[in-house]
């Protein structure tokens, strides 16, 4: 898992997604649009306001006033790059402002073929470059997910969504809002997870990590892990069949003491966390560079590195992709992605929101509320900082061994 993971969402979309639109810029450029909500241009100010933007050149003089169109609003969010899958690529979509952005997407979503719900508009010219003015048009399965962590995170950016705006979703400062810990920082509220739904654990000395799998959101790699407790039952029982007790796995590998680090002769394979990420002070703060290289973004990175694959055990392959837009969630703090966007068993737990990576993590577990205070007590453990390339990771000086085991009765 690299530090960035990519701020620009859609320079990476670039190379990976295919348009699926039909016609060319000028035809829908000249196409007679009137915007699907209607009403006013509505522009949602991360911490700047409209005449300040209008002397940057990020936005145009009129795009807040009135327009006469059928029946609601054209949302803008400045500073926000929000995701989804490309319906046409900005690289070869130019406008001259946002509200033309806006209504580019209006008439893809009325027309034949792919359907656009959310677009993005490359602002400021400076920061922007040749790519100022580059429109994405985009399509989400819930347009206003995790708008709440994306807003006002951008210096790039612009974004809208051509559908109503839910009442959660306000008017919001994002310097003070990263302040208070209600954008992307450390004190972010994990995903709330209870007790009874966890399915298996991660035992170490610092206590035990609980997590409930997102089968529904992302089968496949919830089904690679089930396949590795199973050949752990099977390998516990000493034959080739996986037991079907999982109450009684649960108790014999409770009634086992985790596995001791041993800073002589360190773990180097099978189950174990390696990489420990703390949060800087300034994650997420809009006042700092949005990169990853010495910017709001680390480092350090935010997260616990680890790997999920036992020694020993039979599982030869790695997790099937899980495909769909649910599979990959900006992620919170207290979620668990595959790490470096590929299928494990390489895996880490976010110690904070990290809206700079977008949409390219597959999420498959969650920990519980509870747990990560165990979480933070293997982050409080001695670190180092290691060159690994491309960035600067700081890791465990003595990695932490742990054993898997499913969740019983007697654990919840």
């Amino acid at each position: 898992e690299d530090g960035g993971g990519g701020g620009d969402v859609a320079s990476r979309q670039l190379q990976a997604a295919s348009t699926g639109a039909k016609g060319s810029a000028r035809e829908i450029e000249s196409a007679k649009v009137s915007l699907p909500l209607g009403g006013k241009v509505e522009t949602i100010r991360g911490g700047e306001n409209v005449e300040s933007m209008q002397a940057k050149g990020s936005i145009r003089a009129d795009e807040s006033s009135e327009n006469s169109t059928q029946g609601g609003a054209c949302l803008s969010l400045a500073h926000t790059e929000l995701p989804g899958d490309v319906v046409r690529w900005g690289a070869d979509f130019v406008t001259a402002s946002a509200s033309e952005c806006c209504a580019a997407c209006a008439a893809t979503a009325r027309g034949p073929g792919a359907k656009c719900n959310t677009w993005v508009w490359c602002a400021d010219d400076q920061l922007c470059g040749d790519r100022h003015g580059q429109c994405w048009l985009k399509v989400r399965e819930n347009p206003w997910a995790d708008v709440d962590l994306l807003q006002g995170q951008s210096n790039l950016w612009t974004s809208g969504v051509i559908s109503p705006r839910p009442e959660n979703i306000q008017n919001t400062d994002s310097k003070s809002a990263t302040a208070t810990g209600t954008s992307a920082g450390a004190t972010d509220p994990p995903s709330a997870v209870a007790s009874s739904t966890a399915h298996f654990q991660l035992r170490t000395v610092e206590g035990a990590i609980r997590l409930r799998l997102r089968e529904k959101e992302a089968p496949n790699s919830a089904a690679w892990v089930r396949e590795v407790l199973a050949a752990l039952d099977a390998q516990d029982s000493h034959d080739a069949r996986a037991i079907d007790d999982t109450q009684a796995a649960a108790t014999k590998r409770a009634a086992r003491p985790p596995p001791e680090p041993d800073a002589s002769h360190p773990v180097t394979n099978g189950c174990r966390f390696y990489r420990a990420e703390p949060v800087p002070k300034h994650w997420g703060d809009p006042s700092w560079p949005d990169s990853w290289s010495g910017g709001r973004w680390g480092p350090p990175y935010a997260l616990l590195q680890g790997h999920l694959k036992p020694r020993g055990v039979r599982v030869n392959h790695a997790a099937k992709p899980d495909t769909g837009q649910s599979a990959h969630p900006v992620i919170r703090r207290g979620m668990v992605a595959w790490a470096g966007g590929a299928q494990g068993p390489d895996f880490f737990i976010a110690l904070a929101s990290h809206p700079e990576w977008g949409t390219g993590h597959t999420v498959f577990a969650e920990v519980l509320s509870t747990d990560m205070a165990v979480v933070d007590a293997i982050m409080a453990r001695p670190l180092r900082v290691s060159n690994w390339g491309a960035i600067n990771a700081t890791e465990l000086i003595t990695p932490l061994p742990f054993d898997l085991a499913p969740v019983g009765p007697a654990q919840e």
